[in-house]
């Protein structure tokens, strides 16, 4: 009677692990924004399983098992569109355009920037991060898509006439900020010695040398 009490609950236990796993990895594709489940991988190690996950969430940030920053940042921009979309009132009031701006700066840029200090950027995810900068002042000023295309309302033009950086710029003050604090760290502490760590290994053919 214990021994099968003990495999039933054996049993519940990986079943909750495997259910939580698996929702932990779940995404959203970017062509049909339908959601696509990540299948968990299970592992024996002396007679344990252990679910290994190609992506999981820690501290609000997802790691993913190729290390990249994509579905992170995408992730970030999405919760951030959505924020704006709960503030469509808002945002279409006649309120003053200044507390307007001050408000998409505070809660869905910084929401969707959390974290840029050590991203790696592509040409794709800099398009996404400027797109999404810009539908935001869009619904700021109240511009439809046809009043862009008819009167050929670029980006640089509404950034210019409300004062505000490129969202590019932001990364990068962000990133020289965080470089500059780790590198007046002392030589003792980790993030000050991987600021200079490098592998001792050939790099392909186009990639970077002695790079960590």
């Amino acid at each position: 009677m214990a021994e099968a009490l003990a495999l039933v609950t054996a049993t519940a236990t990986n079943r909750e692990t495997s259910t939580t796993m698996t929702t932990i990895a779940t995404t959203e594709d970017e062509r049909d924004n339908q959601p696509i489940i990540v299948p968990a991988r299970v592992t024996m190690v002396d007679g344990t399983h252990i679910h290994v996950a190609t992506q999981f969430c820690y501290l609000g940030c997802i790691f993913t098992s190729d290390l990249s920053d994509k579905t992170e940042i995408l992730t970030r921009l999405r919760n951030a569109s959505n924020q704006i979309g709960a503030m469509a009132n808002f945002f279409r009031s006649t309120a003053d355009i200044s507390t307007k701006l001050q408000i998409f700066m505070a809660l869905p840029v910084n929401m969707s920037l959390y974290g840029c200090e050590s991203w790696a950027l592509t040409e794709y995810l800099r398009r996404r991060i400027t797109g999404f900068f810009c539908k935001g002042l869009q619904k700021i000023m109240r511009l439809g898509y046809k009043q862009v295309e008819q009167y050929r309302i670029r980006n640089e033009h509404l950034r210019i006439k409300l004062c505000l950086d490129d969202p590019l710029d932001t990364v990068r003050k962000r990133q020289h900020s965080f470089l500059g604090k780790v590198f007046r760290m002392p030589h003792s502490r980790l993030p000050r010695r991987f600021l200079t760590a490098w592998v001792a290994k050939p790099c392909r053919a186009s990639q970077p040398f002695t790079s960590l």
